[in-house]
């Protein structure tokens, strides 16, 4: 039996051929960025909550608009837009590394006290933050699992979750 040069191949079992070897490649780097469940989790914690402090904390103006009154704030949409973004990056390194549930859950609690803290010192508060913090423990656990997973799947497929 001979040996087939990669030249020699046909393109589709070249692109066959050039999948696996990326997924293998993106496997061992990965392996080796992400580590174990409790790293991805303390990780996952500590870039949530900056993620929190560059993109929402230091905004405390409200805007109002002199026609009507009308009162917006203190976030604007691009704020939120990158915070997003951020999450879905950290989302999806999530789902490269192991325990997904544990880290998605990690950051969770760091975002829920970022905003419990930042909205509970607010001098123009209304008492309505544990509301607002409930919200923000759910959409975030729910949407950063959703990611990972989906992530993880589409990366790493026949993987269990972690």
């Amino acid at each position: 039996m001979r040996a087939v040069s990669v030249l020699e191949m046909s393109a589709p079992s070249r692109a066959i051929l050039r999948h696996c070897l990326c997924r293998v490649a993106v496997a061992f780097h990965m392996r080796s960025v992400t580590g174990s469940p409790v790293r991805v989790a303390v990780v996952a914690a500590v870039v949530s909550a900056f993620n929190y402090l560059v993109w929402l904390a230091w905004d405390q103006h409200v805007d109002v608009r002199a026609s009507d009154g009308y009162v917006t704030g203190p976030y604007e949409p691009w704020q939120i837009v990158g915070m997003i973004a951020v999450l879905v990056a950290l989302a999806v390194y999530i789902g490269l590394g192991q325990g997904v549930v544990h880290a998605s859950l990690a950051v969770s609690v760091s975002l829920t006290i970022c905003f419990a803290v930042d909205a509970a010192t607010d001098a123009r508060g209304d008492g309505l933050w544990p509301i607002g913090a409930g919200m923000v423990a759910i959409a975030s656990f729910a949407g950063v699992l959703l990611v990972a997973t989906t992530s993880r799947a589409m990366l790493w497929p026949g993987r269990p979750p972690t």
